[in-house]
């Protein structure tokens, strides 16, 4: 004859086991939707660099040069060959704005390192940190440095990111 409490045990142990099984699952779960969220920021990062390239060609389409228009450097003088800064500007401009986009995009809801930022940024480590410092002066980030790789995150406004 079994025992009542043997039955009890084997049931709660049974239940335990399930419970574990659940809980794994569960992680397993939240692991795969932050690498979905990763790939998806990924992605968009794809999109806007190919958004930057087709904004590059119709910035260049504009400008229309015709091969009369380009004159070689030695026929130039040295008045003729400097070019106004404007259109590098504005891209050099629309590329930090939209590195900035990104990075803010990347941190909703999470906490990225500067290294996981760069591997989704696809940018030099330098590049990354000039302008990770660059909006967490301006008050767009908050760094956490209670440990280590230092974590960055939006800065909460009225209770939203």
């Amino acid at each position: 004859m079994i025992d009542i409490t043997i039955i009890s045990d084997i049931t709660t142990m049974i239940a335990l086991i399930l419970s574990i099984i659940a809980i794994s699952y569960v992680i397993n779960y939240k692991q795969r939707i932050k690498d979905l969220e990763l790939i998806s920021d990924v992605i968009t990062l794809q999109n806007n660099k190919i958004a930057d390239i087709a904004w590059k060609v119709d910035l260049l389409s504009k400008k229309n040069l015709s091969s009369g228009d380009i004159k070689p450097i030695s026929s130039t003088t040295p008045d003729e060959n400097l070019k106004p800064l404007t259109d590098k500007d504005e891209t050099n401009e629309h590329q930090a704005k939209e590195l900035e986009s990104v990075i803010i995009n990347s941190l909703r809801n999470r906490e990225l390192s500067s290294s996981e930022i760069q591997a989704l940024v696809g940018k030099t480590r330098e590049h990354v940190s000039r302008t990770l410092k660059k909006m967490v002066v301006e008050g767009k980030l908050e760094r956490d440095e209670s440990h280590k790789p230092y974590k960055y995150r939006l800065i909460s406004k009225n209770g939203l990111e």
